[in-house]
């Protein structure tokens, strides 16, 4: 019989006199794996905080193994034992794997117990879940799927029965997911509990049990297996579709990539076609650092040619980049891509210049963007202090940059990474305004995410090498598994 691991009836919290979480309610029994999918962050951080701690509620109760741990009248600050596998890795560097699951364990005395016992111990864990991992070897020569299962068997022989698994798509390619996956379900049929924590709806519902849908700090709707159809999840989310138009029917290739290679790794070919995007998807982030590096001039190949509208750029550097009509986008563009100290108008017209070759931009230039412009980004284009706006507002300033701009190829790298269900959307909805202008684009990512959604062709790299093409028909033939 299942057992009712964590249960949260009722639950409101305020920060501030605002309700960041309204009336929660929800159980995790064994064996089960719920996914929590959020359409923006609120109340999200504070959800995640109040699974692990007892800290202060404003309304509710919180059981955890049967027992109430929480309620509106009394918090007593203790931790469930609940551990979270994410990006951040909680092992020790410098100690094996067998010493971070045993030695580092909350209340382990090692010199009570012989190293072979607890050795033997960790390699029937192992073998139990047919996994074979050395586990003398040091915690910095891990893997990624080596690190999230050693973290796992942690938590298990830890005694957690509850682990959070938060956004692991963020770090894992799609196979290492679903392999991942495979050891959750394993773990799940022996009594373990999951909240997966994810960014896509597809996701969810291919991983999980249940999915509860969050908005606001509320649950908008919670999905049993039988309920997980698109149809379903429609009400709920926006679904977009890029308007290409005449960008459909550009045939030329714009930029080509002809057997790159840098320091003896394997060499690359690409091509891109005018006014399309086109998605290179990274399995094992081999690739993506140095594309980043080639495309944005701070990497000259060693062997190889970059063709841009059939000139060759090899040799240019990043101050040639904008010139030539490349500007890359980095990943988190308000912190990377904007500079928080200069006006809105000023962050809208930084590129123009080069552009027009000319310091100052005329007044009548200047009152032309302004009105064209101002549509667009309503009365934040008179923001004198761009740290005060949204981050929609800042996304939106980021992307008028580039259209402003007009390059000949727009360079994303990890447009959707990091973000909410309703950040993905907005980012899309940019990404959209860049096709309408026939902008031809390149994303670089290490997880497909939404980017699909927006891309005409697909590229997987792996090992450092392109191994197969898909094309926008093709999509739905890809699978991960």
């Amino acid at each position: 019989m299942k057992e009712e691991i964590l249960r949260f009836h009722s639950v409101t919290l305020k920060v501030k006199n605002e309700k960041v979480l309204n009336d929660v309610s929800f159980c995790v029994t064994s064996g089960e794996v719920i996914g929590l999918l959020f359409r923006n962050d609120r109340g999200e951080k504070e959800l995640k905080s109040l699974i692990r701690f007892n800290s202060q509620i404003s309304n509710g109760r919180i059981y955890f193994e049967n027992n109430l741990v929480n309620n509106y009248y009394k918090s007593d600050l203790s931790a469930n034992r609940v551990a979270v596998i994410q990006e951040e890795v909680s092992l020790i560097p410098g100690l094996s794997i067998a010493d971070n699951v045993f030695v580092m364990r909350r209340g382990f005395r090692k010199f009570h117990i012989k190293e072979s016992v607890l050795e033997n111990q960790l390699e029937r864990a192992l073998e139990e879940i047919g996994i074979q991992l050395d586990i003398h070897k040091p915690v910095e020569r891990l893997t990624v799927l080596e690190r999230c299962i050693t973290e796992l068997i942690k938590a298990w022989l830890g005694g957690n029965r509850l682990v959070i698994l938060d956004y692991l798509s963020n770090f894992m390619s799609p196979r290492l997911l679903w392999k991942f996956n495979q050891i959750v379900r394993h773990m799940a049929d022996k009594g373990m509990a999951f909240l997966y924590v994810c960014h896509h709806h597809e996701e969810g519902f291919r991983y999980t049990d249940r999915l509860i849908l969050f908005s606001d700090g509320m649950i908008k709707k919670k999905f049993d297996k039988d309920d997980m159809t698109e149809e379903n999840i429609r009400p709920f989310i926006q679904y977009f579709k890029a308007n290409k138009g005449m960008a459909k029917r550009e045939e030329d290739i714009l930029f080509e990539a002809k057997g790159i290679s840098c320091e003896g790794r394997e060499e690359i070919s690409f091509r891109i076609q005018a006014g399309k995007t086109t998605t290179i998807l990274d399995m094992d982030n081999q690739l993506m650092g140095d594309l980043i590096g080639i495309l944005s001039g701070e990497i000259i190949p060693d062997r190889g040619r970059l063709i841009l509208e059939g000139n060759d750029i090899t040799e240019s550097t990043v101050s040639d980049r904008l010139r030539e009509g490349i500007i890359l986008m980095p990943e988190d563009p308000i912190r990377n891509f904007l500079f928080p100290c200069h006006s809105y108008m000023e962050n809208l017209t930084f590129l123009l210049d080069r552009k027009l070759g000319t310091s100052i931009l005329p007044r009548k230039y200047m009152r032309s963007i302004r009105d064209e412009y101002g549509r667009l980004a309503g009365d934040s284009i008179d923001a004198k202090d761009i740290t005060r706006l949204s981050e929609e507002q800042l996304y939106m300033l980021a992307y008028l940059r580039v259209r402003l701009y007009h390059p000949k190829l727009l360079v994303l790298v990890q447009p959707v990474m990091n973000e909410t269900m309703y950040g993905r959307q907005n980012i899309l909805r940019l990404i959209e305004m860049m096709q309408g202008e026939h902008i031809t684009i390149l994303i670089l990512t290490t997880a497909v995410s939404d980017n699909l959604k927006v891309s005409d062709q697909l590229l997987i790299a792996r090992k450092g090498k392109i191994v197969a093409e898909y094309s926008e028909r093709e999509f739905s033939s890809f699978t991960d598994g």
